[in-house]
């Protein structure tokens, strides 16, 4: 089974948005056609594989199941379902031959051969100058006065309206602890990498961000990396791209549409690439250097990355959304199949997913794992439409829940200290203030409410206005996701960040008490590609990478460091 049926709305997410960057850079032609323009299987983008991978003669073959659609009814969407893309075996060796992928925008070429006997490509370092040893600025905390007024603000949602009043003399009464902030900054990655992979850099991976998405929502393990490998993919070689590393730049023989990277999983790697011709998935295990398992996909994919091992078994999980819904793939199971997590529904159909993470604990460990509450950030495909926050219940199966219709950033937070804590998140949201230079940041408490059936935001625990940010925005370089969300928001233990990209503007606050304290803000004055929180693992330091613009060119960045000493 090569294709499905479609609907018109099921076409337009076919990443639409990527096709018109596509034509500029390469000067291409794209079409897609639905199910009237076709005839007899032909055409469209649902094509059988040209080639597919060799396999053991004692394996059996692949098969390709039929993927639901959502007529099917009778289907189960929860943390134990079994809905698959494909059916297949659980590893799968290659022999001697050729994978034919494509270029970053569709061109077909071939690339290395793959042998199955541990060999099939070597990564390499770029030889590249030596950087320039890197800026550094330590300010100390200034300690800031509390407001002379009472700061009162609401939140307005679907469910009604809620405020919080805190008065002045009681933020006079509480003391914040002095923190230090230091900032890193790299040399260019024109330094560290060619020019061309630089600003292909830049621009990003397909229907993801450059380090993968939040975290905060999970409680990590000290030291854990929440900053994920970059990867640029050609038709003949991907290049990973890892911030602060000796050699940042690996180049790898496998060409692919897309791709992305998992963190240390069982000592090693895994480069999950996307070959849109075949519309096939490929993982690699890039320590042992094998092919370790293959999908074949049946549907478009809309968004992409690698979740924790905590959100589901402690294993290699990655998030697969497509039109029906989202789907988590484990492939390092026995029945290494996706299943279904949440369903789109109404109220998502037909919307671009801008960010996505996972957060909460079930409360236990080891396979039985699991994470309790998604954040799905979503746009039209309307240039400048406000930016929506969906809250998922991955447990109950209640429908999705509208945290705000406006928001220009929004993150799960979780201050848990243990793994064992059976919690929902909180969600962290950054929405426009009155002015056009302000903006308010609330951190919601979340409970799905068993007798409605329904998610509702419990309470306001805490909310802080960002009073004052500089209103010239700076230039924006043009991104394989398309339009994103105007802000990050980055939430690490009792953190809370926020960054607005288009400003260059860095504001950090620490959670204490059911309250927003400020540590410290900056203004960089150059557009915030991505950005990603992580923990020490023998401090409690915190740090905040960025990788920013160049001052002189929006092809070019660096790599900022942003080091939160308690």
């Amino acid at each position: 089974v090569w294709a499905c049926q479609r609907v018109i709305e099921d076409t337009k997410m076919m990443m639409n948005e990527h096709l018109d960057v596509a034509k500029k850079k390469k000067g291409l032609k794209v079409s897609i056609r639905n199910k009237e323009m076709t005839k007899g299987g032909k055409g469209g983008l649902l094509m059988p594989p040209k080639v597919v991978l060799n396999r053991p003669p004692a394996q059996a073959p692949t098969q390709v199941c039929r993927f639901p659609t959502d007529d099917d009814h009778s289907q189960q969407v929860d943390n134990a379902s079994t809905v698959s893309f494909a059916d297949f075996g659980s590893t799968a060796s290659v022999d001697t031959g050729i994978l034919e992928s494509t270029q970053e925008y569709g061109t077909k070429s071939n690339i290395a051969k793959v042998d199955g006997n541990l060999t099939p490509f070597v990564a390499k370092h770029d030889n590249l100058p030596l950087p320039v040893p890197p800026k550094e600025n330590t300010s100390q905390l200034p300690a800031s006065d509390a407001e002379k007024h009472e700061n009162t603000a609401s939140l307005e949602s679907k469910h009604g309206s809620f405020s919080l009043s805190m008065p002045s003399d009681e933020r006079d009464l509480k003391k914040h602890r002095l923190a230090t902030i230091s900032v890193q900054e790299s040399c260019l990655i024109s330094e560290e990498i060619r020019k061309s992979a630089a600003a292909a850099l830049i621009r990003g991976p397909p229907a993801t961000r450059h380090f993968g998405g939040n975290r905060g929502g999970l409680y990590l393990d000290p030291g854990s990396s929440n900053v994920g490998n970059i990867c640029i993919c050609g038709s003949e070689k991907t290049v990973i791209f890892s911030p602060g590393a000796s050699s940042p730049g690996k180049t790898y023989p496998i060409g692919a549409s897309g791709a992305i990277i998992s963190d240390q999983v069982n000592d090693t790697e895994y480069l999950c690439c996307f070959l849109a011709t075949d519309k096939r998935i490929v993982v690699f295990d890039l320590k042992s250097k094998i092919v370790v398992v293959e999908l074949q996909m049946t549907t478009k994919l809309n968004f992409w990355r690698f979740l924790p091992p905590a959100t589901h078994g402690d294993t290699l999980v990655f998030m697969l959304i497509t039109p029906i819904g989202g789907f988590h793939w484990m492939p390092l199971e026995e029945s290494p199949r996706p299943r279904q997590i949440w369903r789109r529904g109404r109220d998502l159909q037909g919307k671009k997913i801008v960010s996505y993470e996972e957060g909460g604990s079930n409360g236990k460990v080891g396979p039985d794992r699991r994470s309790t509450m998604a954040l799905v950030m979503t746009s039209t495909a309307a240039s400048g439409d406000p930016v929506e926050a969906w809250c998922l219940s991955l447990s109950s199966g209640f429908s999705p829940f509208c945290a705000s219709q406006d928001v220009i950033g929004a993150a799960l937070f979780n201050a848990s200290t243990s793994k064992m804590d059976t919690v929902e998140p909180n969600v962290v949201l950054v929405t426009p203030g009155d002015r056009g230079n302000n903006a308010k940041v609330v951190i919601c408490k979340l409970k799905t409410n068993h007798d409605t059936h329904r998610i509702e935001i419990d309470e306001i625990v805490a909310q802080v206005e960002i009073s004052q940010f500089p209103e010239v925005s700076v230039a924006a370089p043009a991104m394989a996701m398309g339009e994103a969300a105007p802000a990050f928001c980055l939430c690490c233990q009792n953190f809370v960040v926020v960054i607005l990209r288009n400003k260059g503007f860095f504001v950090a606050y620490q959670f204490e008490d059911n309250d927003l304290y400020l540590i410290d803000e900056k203004n960089f004055g150059r557009y915030v590609v991505d950005a990603a929180i992580k923990t020490h693992q023998e401090s409690d330091e915190i740090d905040v990478v960025l990788l920013l613009c160049d001052s002189e060119s929006v092809k070019d960045g660096r790599i900022v460091t942003i080091t939160i000493s308690k």
